[in-house]
Order: structure tokens, then sequence, then C-alpha cells
């Protein structure tokens, strides 16, 4: 069994995939980019870097492992309890949406997720992440 884990915290993008056969983990992250003279980083720009990270950092760990996961965990929020949410997460979450519907249905893929935010992801016949974009959630929106 190979496992894929994604997170996005607040200051690095990280994935690694595990083989539960071997023992073998393949990880790769990068850290974002604070300016100079800045203090932190806006949960905006630290969602944009993780969605621009994400694409290059997965298709470098795919190439070395030359395997697919059969299961995908990301980290949805910093803190597990009630309210604990913080925006940089969604690059994860729709990414692993990604990985997991392309796993399950054949491709083109449009992937909506409607959880606290509503985000919608494209994937082409290649099985490549195109993008997608950030709503608010149902309960958010109303």
């Amino acid at each position: 069994m190979r496992s894929l884990g994604i997170d996005t915290s607040n200051y690095t993008t990280s994935v690694a995939l595990y083989d539960t056969v071997s023992g073998k983990m393949i990880s790769r992250r990068r850290l974002l980019t604070v300016k100079k003279g800045d203090l932190g980083l806006r949960q905006s720009d630290a969602l944009f870097q993780h969605t621009v990270a994400l694409p290059d950092l997965l298709s470098d760990l795919f190439r070395e492992a030359d395997v697919r996961p059969d299961r995908v965990g990301v980290s949805v929020s910093p803190c597990d309890f009630e309210g604990s949410y913080m925006p940089c997460f969604l690059a994860g979450v729709s990414v692993a949406d990604a990985v997991g519907a392309i796993g399950s249905y054949p491709c083109p893929l449009i992937i909506v997720d409607m959880g606290t935010a509503t985000t919608i992801s494209v994937v082409d016949r290649d099985k490549q992440f195109l993008g997608g974009m950030i709503m608010p959630g149902l309960r958010v929106a109303v």
C-alpha cells in the first residue's frame, strides 16, 4: 500500500510518498518565500505559493517513485478542533481531491469539493492538474 501525504502549512509545502511494503519514503518540500522586511505571509500569499509549488513537487516525487498512491492524506487545518481554519490548507485539499479522482475516474475531470470553502479543480485527459478556483463554502456564502 502506498500513501501520499500533502501538507500546506504556513511556511512549507510538503509532499511524501510512503510504501508500507518496502518501508521506503520519498519526500519533497519547498519553503515559502517571505519578502525581506516582512514579518510573515498573508494567507492569500501562502495559498498562491503552495498552489504554484505543489505540481512541481508532486511531479518530482512521482518521477522518482515511479508509482502512484493507493490512498491520500492531507492536512486540512492547523489544529484538530472546531473553528481551526486557515485558507493556505486549501491548496493541498484541492490537489488531494484531484489525485483521488484521477485514481477513480477517467480523465478529463472537473472536481468540486463543497466544504468550508467550495473548490473546483480541473484535470486534463493527460492527468495533469490544470488549476482551479476557490469560493466561500455554502454556509459562509449564505
